[in-house]
């Protein structure tokens, strides 16, 4: 009786136990949440990172060309083409355009009076029927006092633009070193005038990989926030041994609002754009110095070693192990990877 009650006793333990492990073994299986994807194809870009300075494509150096006390037009710092920025006053410019007026008036009468002796003897020059050496004589100061006439013009002409210089192009006025009334002598640089309608980034890289650029334009991307488009103006050739690098200016298509000629920025030469898989960073398990992913293949899952290249905000490049389409773990990614499994483990319903 006491064997037999024995025997029941230890049935009904082997059977409880086997119960218990099949219950952790089910609890194991079901608690573990897991979520996939699709691998998915994305179009980036090769890259040269940087840092490097804005300029005007089209920039004038402000120099005085006379002797008098500056009034700047205050109405701004921008300017249209045409539209005065200053203008140079004081005695010594009344006293140049008085000396300018009177060698210009006295180059008008002159020639005025070379004129109209040539006009009443032309047809006797044209005939020949003067003597050479009057002829010769009237042609030589009619000449002259034309070009003395000319060369007056141009003087005045141009002392009115630069006792009140205008705007060549669209632009904008920087690096002002004068201030209003102030008097300023002939050969002083008082400013920049820029362009507003172009930029370029000048910078240096170093490498080749500029050199290897088989599409234009290029996307450049400033401060890490704004992008637009651009083309290499100019690449240096050799290293600059002075930077160790090569030299490049990039025009850019447009700039944003607070930048100018003379900032620095961070910039990012996009170009050459390809197509890769990509994943979710949540996708990658590191496991000695690799990384892996844990891939769906046929209702079972596998541990698949990668090369990733790019990480874009949350998503990963994939340069070897992966071709778009195939599905891969994100959420459990990590647990099933390192639970020690069959490369082949039945996936749960």
């Amino acid at each position: 009786m006491r064997s037999l009650f024995a025997i029941i006793l230890f049935g009904a333990l082997l059977f409880s136990g086997q119960g218990c492990r099949d219950r952790a073994k089910d609890a194991g299986s079901f608690s573990l949440r897991k979520d996939s994807v699709k691998v998915t194809s994305m179009t980036l870009f090769k890259q040269v990172r940087g840092y490097g300075r804005l300029e005007a494509i089209s920039a004038e150096n402000l120099i005085v060309r006379f002797n008098g006390n500056i009034r700047l037009n205050r109405e701004g710092t921008t300017f249209k083409k045409g539209q005065l920025i200053y203008r140079l006053t004081g005695q010594d410019i009344e006293l140049q355009k008085m000396k300018l007026g009177n060698a210009l008036s006295q180059a008008k009468a002159r020639f005025d009076y070379e004129q109209s002796v040539y006009s009443r003897k032309k047809k006797l020059i044209d005939n020949k029927v003067l003597p050479r050496k009057e002829r010769d004589k009237i042609i030589y100061n009619f000449t002259a006092a034309k070009e003395n006439l000319k060369q007056a013009e141009t003087r005045w002409r141009y002392f009115l633009n630069m006792t009140a210089f205008k705007a060549p192009f669209d632009g904008f006025l920087s690096n002002l070193s004068v201030n209003q009334g102030e008097y300023v002598q002939k050969g002083r640089s008082i400013g920049l005038f820029s362009s507003d309608s172009g930029f370029k980034l000048i910078g240096t890289i170093y490498g080749d990989t500029l050199f290897s650029i088989r599409s234009e334009p290029l996307v450049i991307e400033l401060n890490g926030v704004f992008q637009t488009g651009g083309r290499i103006m100019f690449l240096e050739k050799t290293i600059n041994p002075t930077s160790g690098g090569h030299t490049f200016w990039a025009k850019l298509d447009s700039v944003s609002n607070g930048l100018y000629s003379g900032s620095y920025v961070r910039y990012a030469l996009k170009f050459d754009p390809y197509q890769t898989p990509v994943v979710p960073k949540t996708a990658l398990v590191l496991e000695k110095g690799k990384f892996y992913v844990v891939q769906r293949v046929g209702g079972k899952y596998k541990n698949v070693a990668v090369a990733v290249g790019r990480r874009v905000n949350d998503i990963v490049e994939i340069k070897k192990g992966l071709k778009a389409g195939a599905v891969v773990l994100t959420r459990g990614a990590f647990e099933i990877f390192h639970r020690n499994l069959q490369k082949t483990m039945k996936v749960a319903d």
